[in-house]
């Protein structure tokens, strides 16, 4: 800052000060004058009833309405103010309610004064109250426990309203916040006074200096205390500034948490959808594992309400702990956090530990959500996983699910249908008896499911939506007609291309009708014309041996706060090939190269339309491709180049 412009916000500073000086002189001369003083006198010498208070501050007409909030307003901004004796005026004049309600007026305005003031006088005046209370602001600007300091900062004495106020306005928070903050730590102490008027008038003295006492009692004891309650607050602030982790050893389900979660999301999905459950068992034997098909992002309720009493630990994607709040929740219900496609001892561990305690292990092999409605491959993996645990397993097998809700979709379908249906796979003993081979077959036909297959079946059912073809883009990488790569683009019900003259319509069951284009052959629904792109990229592929998929991209890793799911670190060039994975850019500034085999990585992840991810190791990448249509493509590709290179399954 220049020399000027510390002048010019020096008599800024000044010209505020003398204002707010102004305009508060200027309202005290106008509302209060002698019988205000002599309202006080017969205040504390107790010359005064209730019935008097009332008919001497109506006296004041509409002054006696603004005198109370702006008593309240002046103990917040000159700080040497007691708060006290206005709110027990204010309560027994205008009684409970409304004395609360003319104090917390003033308070609120006050605050405003205070905030106006912080942010305009800076440090000069935060070093005051920083003498006096001993509590870590800096740490606490970037903890939301600072909010649990404030509150109790308006429980102790000899701490006024406004050196609260610009604690809080000095830790940087954001004005919302703090006013709501501020105003609400206030509200307590501020029905207290009022409640003690309204006591000292309806009860009598001596009900009033009881009441009285014991308060003080309480204010001096924290008042003693404030050491111990500043270590402790500080203490919070240092533990809610350590960096999040996704590190989670499995507890059993919170009966509690997982019932009133699988109650309210299960009145939400009946409102939805129409769900049928067939589950032959009364309870599940312990220790069980539970393979869950994975058409849609809701089959974890799905499992759960088809399980019904039998409370299960669901091995969920590391993604959903990234998140500190939504970690918490999926911590109480008992899940098991897994880095999808790589070596997780932690979860491994995890799994194990749910057998030895008599748990229910609920786990999804195809480990992503289905891409065209129908099974995903399954990695060979799941077989050796079920053999090491030796627990007999049970199945959830869902159908209707990727209809209802696809992946590329927004919102659920109406009239749409799903079933889940409780089986049995093996024996504990059978398990064992088996080989490798054999168990993945019997995995394989276990979780065969095809959503466009189902439907064919049932005649009755159609989905009814305003916007049934928006996000197929997301899916389906080229024309039908002119062949163009990323150019489709949906609306409403419609599918057409920027290219050609392309339109097709999708209608109440996702069949397309064609509406525009040269008339070449039309896939009958999503899953075929998927089908067609991969195998029309498979054959690419096959066809050179030196294929290599490019794009720029932006780069995101977990918020290491916790306090969102990403953040953007960088950027760069991500490459496919048969050598495998590679990002080649920038994090944080500084270079950064990722490369990882084909023989450690079994597919890439994807969000429809949002980006591809790859986890490795501890670590997790997030990648926005230059044109997010082309995720799915980074997918399919993957697979195919792994499947060639590695083996179908293995990886």
């Amino acid at each position: 800052m220049s020399e000027n412009q510390e002048k010019k916000t020096g008599v800024w500073h000044h010209a505020l000060i003398l204002g707010a000086i102004a305009v508060a002189l200027l309202v005290l001369g106008l509302i209060f004058r002698d019988d205000i003083a002599r309202f006080t006198v017969r205040l504390f010498s107790g010359e005064i009833t209730k019935e008097s208070a009332k008919e001497f501050m109506q006296s004041f007409g509409w002054r006696g309405m603004v005198i109370i909030p702006v008593f309240s307003m002046l103990q917040v901004v000159l700080t040497f103010l007691p708060a006290e004796p206005v709110q027990v005026v204010a309560g027994m004049s205008y009684g409970l309610w409304v004395g609360i309600g003319l104090c917390m007026a003033g308070v609120f305005v006050g605050n405003n004064i205070m905030f106006l003031l912080s942010r305009t006088l800076g440090v000069k005046l935060t070093r005051y109250f920083r003498k006096n209370i001993d509590i870590d602001l800096t740490g606490g600007a970037a903890s939301w426990r600072i909010s649990l300091a404030v509150l109790i900062l308006y429980f102790l004495p000899a701490i006024p309203y406004g050196l609260i106020c610009f604690m809080t306005a000095s830790t940087g928070m954001k004005y919302p916040r703090y006013i709501i903050l501020t105003t609400l730590g206030s509200l307590p102490s501020v029905l207290i006074g009022a409640a003690l008027g309204v006591i000292a008038i309806e009860t009598g003295f001596l009900v009033a200096l009881i009441t009285l006492a014991v308060l003080i009692v309480v204010i001096i004891v924290m008042f003693c205390l404030r050491k111990k309650i500043f270590a402790a607050i500080n203490r919070a602030i240092a533990k809610g500034n350590e960096p999040h982790t996704t590190a989670h050893k499995v507890n059993k389900p919170n009966a509690f948490i997982y019932k009133s979660a699988q109650v309210l999301v299960g009145t939400y999905l009946r409102s939805k959808v129409k769900i049928k459950i067939s589950n032959p068992f009364k309870r599940l034997p312990r220790p069980a594992v539970v393979l869950v098909t994975h058409p849609s992002f809701m089959d974890w309720a799905y499992a759960a309400l088809a399980l019904k009493k039998d409370l299960g630990n669901f091995i969920i994607a590391r993604y959903y702990y990234f998140h500190k709040k939504l970690a918490w929740l999926v911590k109480k219900v008992g899940t098991l956090p897994k880095s999808m496609f790589t070596t997780d001892i932690e979860s491994a561990r995890n799994a194990f530990r749910v057998i030895k305690n008599g748990g229910l292990l609920c786990l999804m092999p195809e480990a992503r959500l289905s891409t065209a409605g129908k099974t995903e491959q399954i990695n060979h993996m799941s077989a050796k996983m079920l053999q090491t645990l030796g627990a007999p397993v049970y199945t959830v097998h869902i159908d209707g699910a990727y209809l209802a809700k696809p992946k590329w979709g927004r919102g659920f379908r109406k009239g749409a249908v799903v079933e889940a249906r409780v089986g049995k796979l093996f024996d504990s003993e059978l398990l064992m008896q088996m080989n490798e081979a054999e168990v993945v077959g019997e995995i394989e036909k276990a979780m065969d499911y095809n959503d466009f297959r189902w439907l064919s079946k049932h005649p009755e059912i159609k989905y009814k939506s305003k916007r049934i073809a928006e996000g197929m883009e997301n899916i389906l990488s080229r024309c039908p007609d002119c062949g163009e790569e990323f150019s489709l683009k949906s609306c409403g019900n419609s599918l057409y291309c920027e290219k050609c003259g392309f339109k097709a319509a999708v209608d109440e069951r996702y069949a397309f009708r064609r509406e525009g284009g040269s008339g070449g052959e039309l896939p009958e629904n999503l899953q075929q014309w998927y089908e067609r792109d991969e195998a029309q990229l498979r054959e690419e592929i096959i066809a050179d041996a030196e294929y290599v998929l490019k794009d720029k991209v932006r780069l995101k890793f977990p918020d290491p706060t916790g306090k969102s799911f990403f953040v953007e670190v960088g950027e760069g060039e991500c490459t496919l090939s048969r050598e495998g994975f590679s990002f080649d850019g920038t994090v944080n500034g500084e270079p950064h190269t990722l490369k990882v085999k084909q023989n450690e990585m079994y597919r890439l992840l994807f969000g429809a339309g949002e980006n591809f991810e790859i986890y490795y190791g501890k670590d997790y990448y997030y990648f926005i491709p230059s044109d997010v249509r082309s995720c799915v493509k980074w997918y399919t590709a993957s697979g195919i180049l792994n499947d060639l290179t590695v083996g179908n399954g293995n990886g």
